[in-house]
């Protein structure tokens, strides 16, 4: 039994390694013998290890559907199922752009390892890809849910949906205070990475070198004739990897900028539909108070109505009695009648 168990404990262990050895995304790579080449600062505890970039094979758990939604969005249960859908799906995106973030922070303390730079760069495009992806179907999810916001359950149903708007628009700002925040910490270290080398580089120059797309050979002419020269390939390089990153973030600043504005009109038109609804609603309750005071006035009318008809109807009574009466002592002679005696 002790051998059974330290044989399958053994096996467990080399699965573990081999899994381990096969989702490593940064790490330098394991020797023959299962030695690193050189410590990995990106090593994590266990507990974290779902958190490390992943640069080649995106977690299976954060795969979208096909389709944008699948619930019956005309039943409330349908519809409500779609909400609480929505809801997970910014919870995720939320957790992704804290992910972007971290490999951001990464991206940062790399900067003189060009293979790990690359790596961390090419997750973060991976990541950004995969934001954006879930963006652009949240927010058609989230128009489909205004679409339905008729019916009896109207409110509730515009109740949730702008709920879900102000959560999505509240995580497409969080995306873009993240972007921005690292596009300046970005810019800020290819500054300090050009004056190792070329000290007196004016901001204009560092400016100019980002915002072109022939940076290399610009900046290159200028470089290779300064007395450090020897470093300008590395910085070249590290330079051109910045340069990529603050492009890809301001593609999807403008990306976000376009998301958040489509929000906003969805939001206007969606205001607009439900102030006609509003109005409609009002004329409706003013259309329905006139017919209650109608009916009002009709009740008191067929009331007074039925007592004349019970007075007219107690005359008649009266008038019939007393005909009668007088029908009956004529008609028998009685007494003083016709010089009866």
């Amino acid at each position: 039994m002790a051998g059974d168990r330290y044989t399958i404990s053994r096996d467990r262990m080399a699965d573990l390694r081999a899994s381990t050895d096969s989702t490593e995304a940064f790490g330098p790579r394991r020797g023959a013998r299962g030695d690193r080449s050189s410590p990995s600062p990106y090593r994590q505890s266990p507990a974290r290890q779902q958190d490390s970039p992943n640069t080649t094979n995106p977690s299976p758990v954060r795969q979208q559907p096909a389709n944008d939604h699948v619930a019956d969005l005309s039943t409330m249960d349908g519809y409500l199922s779609e909400v609480g859908s929505i809801s997970d799906a910014i919870d995720q995106v939320k957790a992704d752009i804290e992910r972007q973030e971290q490999l951001h922070s990464q991206a940062l303390e790399s900067a003189t390892n060009d293979q790990q730079a690359t790596r961390i760069t090419q997750a973060s495009k991976v990541m950004a890809d995969q934001i954006s992806d879930q963006n652009n179907r949240i927010k058609r999810r989230i128009q489909a849910l205004m679409s339905h916001c008729g019916g009896p359950d109207g409110k509730i149903r515009h109740m949730q949906a702008q709920r879900l708007k102000q959560d999505f628009v509240n995580v497409i700002q969080q995306y873009q205070n993240t972007e921005n925040t690292f596009s300046k910490r970005y810019r800020q270290q290819v500054a300090r990475q050009i004056r190792i080398v070329k000290p007196d580089v004016t901001e204009e120059e560092i400016d100019d070198i980002m915002e072109s797309d022939q940076q290399n050979q610009v900046f290159a002419q200028s470089l290779l004739k300064s007395n450090r020269s020897g470093q300008a390939q590395s910085v070249l390089s590290q330079v051109q990897t910045r340069h990529d990153d603050i492009k890809r973030i301001e593609k999807t600043l403008l990306e976000l900028h376009q998301l958040f504005v489509d929000m906003q009109t969805l939001v206007e038109h969606q205001g607009n539909t439900l102030t006609e609804i509003e109005d409609h609603a009002e004329t409706a309750a003013g259309d329905i108070e006139k017919g209650v005071h109608h009916v009002d006035d009709a009740i008191k009318i067929a009331k007074r109505t039925r007592a004349k008809k019970w007075c007219c109807f107690i005359i008649f009574l009266i008038l019939l009695i007393v005909a009668a009466f007088l029908i009956w002592w004529f008609a028998f002679n009685h007494k003083g009648v016709g010089g009866n005696p």
